[in-house]
């Protein structure tokens, strides 16, 4: 099932505010990236239906760039609202797909965003649109390939 980036992304920040994680704007859209990742690979279908590019600092997704970006490099100000709880989220998006989403956002949440920009940097997916694509959209099958092989890779070991 897709959802809307924005219900994606506020959810992140939701979530991570609850797990003390630190988020920028730049940080937002890297977990995006894996969370479609994940996706893609586990469903054979997207999270969200926005286009990833591979830019200068990493990942930019457009309606989460302009949204974000003022932040910068600075931490997004998250303002909690007693009416924003787990219940809420699981009204828009499936309690299934939020365990997924908590299992990655886990593994990644700790990092740093410029940790997560050398890892997502050095992948095939990013590296080959950067570098050989005038166009710098991220497409859904390179993302897909990439993720499936490395693991299909390491459930063979």
């Amino acid at each position: 099932m897709q959802y809307a980036i924005k219900n994606i992304s506020d959810y992140i920040l939701w979530y991570c505010n609850q797990k003390q994680y630190c988020v920028n704007a730049f940080k937002l859209q890297q977990i995006l990236y894996f969370l479609q990742a994940e996706f893609l690979v586990a469903h054979e279908t997207p999270l969200f239906k926005d286009k990833i590019e591979a830019v200068d600092w990493g990942i930019k997704i457009d309606p989460i760039y302009h949204e974000y970006r003022i932040f910068g490099s600075a931490l997004i100000l998250y303002i909690e609202d007693p009416d924003i709880t787990l219940e809420y989220y699981e009204s828009i998006i499936d309690p299934e797909n939020i365990e997924e989403i908590n299992g990655i956002i886990d593994i990644v949440g700790p990092y740093n965003w410029q940790q997560l920009r050398k890892i997502i940097c050095k992948q095939d997916p990013w590296h080959y649109t950067y570098y050989y694509f005038e166009d710098k959209e991220i497409i859904r099958s390179r993302i897909y390939n990439f993720f499936y092989e490395k693991d299909k890779t390491e459930s063979d070991n």
